[in-house]
C-alpha cells in the first residue's frame, strides 16, 4: 500500500517536470516568436496549476488520517473517488501532450524554409508519437 501512496506522491511532480522541459525547450527554440512565447507561459502555467492541485488533493484524500494504517485508506470510499480522477487527468495529459505536439509544428510552418525541409522538422517532432 505504501507504493500506491509513493506513486502519488512522485507522478504529479514528475509530470510537471517531465512537461516543463518541454515547455522551456520550445522556449529557447522558437524564442523570436511572441505568440508562442506566450502560448508557452500559458502552457506551462497550467500544467504546473493543474498537477500542483492534484497532487495535493490526492496527498489529502490517501493520506491515512491518525490511528489509521494505509490498509484502512486503501478500503474506505476516499479512495474510490480519488480513483474517479484518473479520467480526468488522463484528459489534461493527454490535452497537454497535443498542445506540445501543435506549437512546434505552428512554428516551423512560419518559417523562411523551402517546404521539403519545414516537412523534415516537423517530421522530427512527429517521431514522439512513436
Amino acid at each position: 500500500m505504501a507504493r500506491v501512496y509513493l506513486g502519488v506522491v512522485i507522478v504529479p511532480p514528475a509530470m510537471i517536470f517531465t512537461k516543463l522541459t518541454f515547455f522551456l525547450v520550445y522556449l529557447q527554440v522558437f524564442k523570436p516568436f511572441r505568440w508562442l512565447r506566450i502560448c508557452v507561459y500559458i502552457g506551462a502555467t497550467l500544467t504546473i496549476t493543474f498537477y500542483f492541485g492534484v497532487m495535493i488533493y490526492l496527498l489529502v484524500s490517501i493520506t491515512p488520517r491518525k490511528g489509521q494504517t494505509f490498509m484502512d485508506v486503501a478500503l474506505s470510499p476516499a479512495q474510490f473517488a480519488s480513483l474517479r480522477t484518473s479520467v480526468p487527468i488522463a484528459g489534461v495529459g493527454l490535452g497537454t501532450d497535443l498542445y506540445l505536439l501543435i506549437l512546434p509544428i505552428a512554428a516551423v510552418m512560419q518559417l523562411q524554409l523551402p517546404t521539403r525541409r519545414k516537412i523534415g522538422i516537423i517530421l522530427i517532432f512527429l517521431t514522439g508519437l512513436a
